[in-house]
């Protein structure tokens, strides 16, 4: 199904290649009411199928959840009590939480990632077939949107679990808290207490500022790198067109 949803993809940038290097040119009104007819249908038929991948998906991601889940339950209960007593009720917790985290990834946009990543070969070729002047471009640019697509891919992965650990420290302190509520009231623990759990909150808000600071860093380079690819690429592709060895319809239709 992907690859359908893929190819119908590149109907748009056809479409604006057609339309600039053909309607606008020869003036074809004719021609431009087939091709919007046809990207009425293309459009109809793309978010047909999209839907059905996304419920495919859904579907795939709830059963791998629920097979998950029944496996941690039974695996959790035939911990012996040692183990069990071993690690903060938090941990247990936290294992059931990690079960939605990968529910939530297998039904989202990272699973349509992995799904579409093959077509950006594809793509890569479409482009040198439509506009090999400034096919370069893309070949100079695409290693470093890997690398930093990598780069960002660790330091999330690190931060994330330092925020994980953080949390789970904080979570463990309050269930002890509320536990021994009857002793901390009897004893008047509640002032010493405090600072404690200050700490642990302070710790846990300082992690999530940290993993926050990456992810907008990441996410601000890698739109920085799109302008510079589209900067690059409408600088050459004018050259290319100058020298008539480009046509305007296929320098947009890159830049799609």
């Amino acid at each position: 199904m992907s690859f359908f949803v893929n190819m119908l993809a590149l109907a748009v940038p056809v479409f604006t290649m057609q339309v600039y290097n053909r309607v606008v040119a020869n003036a074809g009104i004719s021609t431009l009411q087939g091709l919007v007819v046809g990207m009425a249908l293309v459009l109809f038929f793309d978010y047909v199928l999209r839907q059905a991948r996304a419920r495919i998906l859904q579907t795939v991601a709830l059963r791998v959840d629920v097979e998950l889940g029944r496996r941690l339950f039974r695996r959790l209960m035939r911990l012996p009590m040692q183990t069990l007593e071993s690690q903060p009720s938090a941990h247990w917790s936290s294992l059931f939480r990690d079960v939605d985290v990968i529910r939530n990834t297998l039904s989202g946009s990272s699973a349509l990632l992995v799904a579409d990543l093959p077509f950006a070969i594809l793509f890569l070729v479409l482009i040198f077939v439509i506009a090999a002047p400034v096919a370069w471009v893309i070949l100079v640019m695409l290693p470093v949107f890997m690398f930093v697509a990598w780069r960002s891919a660790n330091a999330m992965s690190s931060a994330s679990g330092q925020e994980r650990k953080s949390t789970q420290t904080r979570d463990s302190l309050i269930q002890e808290m509320i536990g021994g509520r009857t002793t901390i009231k009897a004893l008047a623990l509640d002032r010493s207490m405090e600072p404690v759990w200050e700490e642990k909150h302070a710790e846990n808000i300082q992690s999530a500022i940290e993993r926050g600071t990456k992810t907008d860093g990441f996410s601000n380079l890698g739109a920085s790198l799109g302008m510079v690819t589209t900067l690059l690429l409408t600088t050459v592709g004018a050259l290319a067109i100058i020298d008539q060895n480009l046509t305007i319809g296929s320098l947009i239709a890159t830049n799609m």
